[in-house]
C-alpha cells in the first residue's frame, strides 16, 4: 500500500466491503478531497486541527448507534414478521380469513 494516497485506500476499502465505515482523517483543508472522499464512500471527512478529536468522537459514537439500531430494526423485522404469520394462521384456522 505504500505510494497510495487516501482516496485510492478507500477506493480499495470500498471494494473489498463496501459496508466497512472509513472515516478519513486528513491535514488537508480541500475541498475537492473532502467531496471525492464522501463521492467514494467515506462517512466522514475529518480536518486534523483543534477540535478533530471532538468530531471524531461524534462521529464514531454516530456509527457504533447506527449499528445498533439496524440491528434492532432487524429484530423488530423479524418478530413483526413472525408475528404477522401467526395471527394470519391463526385467523385462517378460526374462518376469520376465507383461505382459497
Amino acid at each position: 500500500i505504500l505510494g497510495l494516497n487516501g482516496l485510492a485506500i478507500l477506493k480499495r476499502i470500498k471494494l473489498k466491503n463496501k459496508n466497512i465505515e472509513v472515516v478519513m482523517l486528513s491535514g488537508q483543508d480541500n475541498l475537492e478531497i473532502a467531496v471525492d472522499s464522501i463521492k467514494y464512500g467515506a462517512r466522514d471527512y475529518v480536518i486534523k486541527n483543534e477540535s478533530a478529536f471532538v468530531r471524531m468522537k461524534q462521529i464514531v459514537n454516530n456509527i457504533i448507534e447506527n449499528i445498533y439500531l439496524k440491528k434492532d430494526l432487524k429484530r423488530y423485522s423479524i418478530w413483526n414478521w413472525t408475528f404477522g404469520g401467526v395471527v394470519i394462521l391463526i385467523a385462517i384456522a378460526f374462518g376469520i380469513i376465507q383461505y382459497l
